[in-house]
């Protein structure tokens, strides 16, 4: 068998050779049932290779990504006919194989009803009840800060202007920041209006902060670090330490996070229970033992 295999893939294959860049180059109207390898009883054809090639590549980069798929699904089919030949009795196999397949196909149901018919927006009285009941679990791992981030050249004409008004605590001066400096700007970010995680300010500036946030944001209410032809500037207006509670603007999308859970399994449980209730009044399904 294996040798019968190998015969039809050599003949196969060698056609392909051929056929490969009129395939990958040419793919408006070619037809669907043009075998490009076949391997026992499973063939992979034309259209089905077309599926898989990305719109808009080059010759070059479609000849290869095809040669690539096509090697793989030669080994990935090649080996299993041999291994189904050897194996002998694939009936565990099979078993386990309609089980996966039908938890993908609940899974699918089951999601699609959840997005269907369950709304994802979460009441506000929901998620403010929750953190008031739970401040004890709310507790920051990191601090959190509001503030200004810039990055600027150094040799922009902004960056003198920018120094003058980060910090400033004047509406009118940020308004002139963003008016005349962000033009010259690489990154701005303005979050004085909302709790940003500390870490993500610190993954953006070249500066050691050294091993404890909370002390360096005590002492520090502003930087400026120049590296690499750029100067950072940040102006931190109020931070929260690591270790105490969340304040709520930051830990509402945590809660709905936690509350859509919750929301998913119950309407998951009910829609298992009514499922079930329906076949058994429809007669669909027969029980004779007890579930509870």
């Amino acid at each position: 068998m294996a040798k019968k295999i190998l015969h039809i893939l050599n003949i196969s294959a060698a056609a392909f050779l051929t056929f490969l860049l009129i395939a990958c180059n040419n793919t408006k109207g070619s037809g669907s049932g043009d075998i490009l390898v076949s391997i026992g009883n499973s063939t992979l054809t034309r259209g089905e290779l077309q599926k898989q090639l990305p719109a808009g590549l080059s010759t070059e980069d479609s000849t290869s990504l095809a040669r690539t798929y096509i090697r793989s699904w030669i080994d990935s089919h090649l080996i299993s006919e041999i291994a189904a030949e050897n194996i002998g009795d694939l009936t565990e196999i099979n078993r386990m194989t309609e089980q996966y397949r039908n938890e993908l196909i609940t899974y699918e149901y089951r999601r699609r009803m959840y997005d269907d018919r369950v709304k994802n927006n979460i009441p506000e009285d929901s998620v403010r009840d929750y953190y008031d009941k739970n401040l004890s679990e709310l507790v920051l791992q990191r601090p959190v800060v509001k503030g200004i981030y810039m990055k600027i050249p150094d040799e922009s004409s902004s960056l003198k202007n920018a120094r003058k008004w980060y910090c400033s605590t004047k509406m009118e001066d940020i308004d002139r920041l963003e008016k005349e400096c962000l033009d010259g700007a690489i990154h701005y970010d303005y979050f004085r209006d909302r709790w940003v995680d500390f870490e993500k300010i610190e993954s953006l500036i070249p500066a050691d902060f050294g091993s404890d946030a909370n002390a360096f944001l005590a002492t520090h209410k502003s930087l400026e670090i120049s590296q690499g032809g750029f100067t950072y500037l940040l102006s931190i207006s109020e931070f929260i330490p690591s270790g105490k509670t969340m304040p709520y603007d930051f830990a509402k999308e945590t809660i709905k996070d936690i509350l859509a859970y919750h929301r998913r399994a119950e309407y998951d449980r009910q829609l298992r229970l009514n499922l079930l209730r329906e076949a058994e009044n429809s007669g669909k399904i027969t029980i004779n033992c007890k579930l509870e």
